[in-house]
């Protein structure tokens, strides 16, 4: 009688194992091939919207002289790679029909920050003498930055309605 009650556990034990294991596939599944959110796009154009934003304010802090050079690089690279991080969000998003046109938006603004921070870490060390061809494009640089971050904080809020 003790051998078939153990038993009758070892299976009722496994079955339980097994069920939850099934359940936690099935729910990761799901995580990864649902459609996006929403909120989850909202997310990352608030997100990009403040990583350009404060790439902005780096570049004119390099342009007038107030940051060493290890930190405009080190600062600048981190924020690279926070926008690449969040390009690859956005790569990986399944927006529904009705969020096609603001995933659409925002991929865009997610490229011309990338190239404007990728104009930006071209620069060097030093901050751009006055006048020169390097000032221009750090210039051109700021204002597409600022620009990106006008139009995100748009889309951010056509995301809340």
């Amino acid at each position: 009688m003790r051998a078939t009650s153990r038993r009758s556990s070892l299976v009722f034990e496994i079955a339980v194992v097994a069920l939850l294991v099934a359940g936690s596939a099935a729910w990761i599944f799901r995580a990864e091939t649902r459609p996006t959110q929403r909120d989850d796009l909202k997310r990352s154009v608030s997100e990009l919207r403040s990583l350009a934003a404060e790439t902005a304010v780096l570049a004119e802090q390099f342009r007038d002289g107030r940051l060493a050079a290890d930190l405009w690089n080190a600062h600048l690279e981190l924020l690279r790679e926070k926008v690449r991080d969040n390009e690859k969000e956005l790569g990986k998003m399944r927006p529904t029909l009705e969020m096609v046109s603001s995933h659409g938006a925002a991929r865009v603004s997610s490229s011309q920050v990338t190239t404007a921070m990728d104009e930006l870490a071209k620069l060097g060390d030093e901050p751009p003498a006055p006048s020169s061809d390097p000032a221009t494009k750090l210039g051109k640089a700021h204002d597409d930055l600022t620009v990106a971050a006008s139009e995100l904080q748009e889309l951010e809020q056509s995301l809340e309605s």
